[in-house]
């Protein structure tokens, strides 16, 4: 079966979305039952997280969310290292529709969700994303990291525009 790359998509009541996509000159109607991962679930999940421990020797990276809250399609949450370097992030929920560059695998649920987040935050935290090297912005007095497709922005240019 052959299919052009014209898709069309349509959210619908009971988390059920439909794509109409054009197949071999008519419109065939697929539809694909998602499990749609509710916002509030992942907040939720989020803010059950325990401490990040990273193994010896680095134990000094290991780190804590807190302060979780959401909105209008995003979280916003703190990172607080042992260390005391801390910074916080807002990232996009599913429902903002926006990327959410930390997926790797469609979640099955909002604590697969999380889990993915927290695969990309460890490489990021571990790899010591939260002292110099990454792009900050203050709002409100509070450090938030900027996101980019690739993970955080690097400050060194040479290094972003890899």
């Amino acid at each position: 079966m052959r299919t052009s790359s014209s898709s069309n998509l349509r959210a619908h009541a009971g988390n059920t979305i439909t794509i109409l996509q054009r197949v071999e000159g008519t419109y065939g109607r697929l539809c694909h039952h998602l499990s749609v991962i509710e916002d509030a679930d992942i907040i939720s999940a989020l803010g059950r997280v325990a401490t990040r421990t990273c193994p010896a020797p680095h134990a000094y990276l290991s780190y804590d969310i807190t302060d979780v809250h959401g909105g209008n399609g995003f979280v916003d949450f703190a990172l607080m290292q042992l260390s005391g370097a801390h910074a916080r992030l807002r990232l996009s929920l599913p429902s903002s529709r926006k990327p959410q560059p930390w997926l790797y695998a469609h979640p099955e649920d909002a604590e697969d969700w999380v889990g993915q987040l927290l695969t990309w935050l460890d490489e990021e935290v571990f790899t010591l994303g939260l002292v110099e090297g990454r792009v900050r912005q203050i709002e409100n007095g509070e450090s938030y990291v900027t996101v980019e497709l690739y993970g955080w922005r690097l400050s060194d240019v040479s290094e972003h525009e890899r």
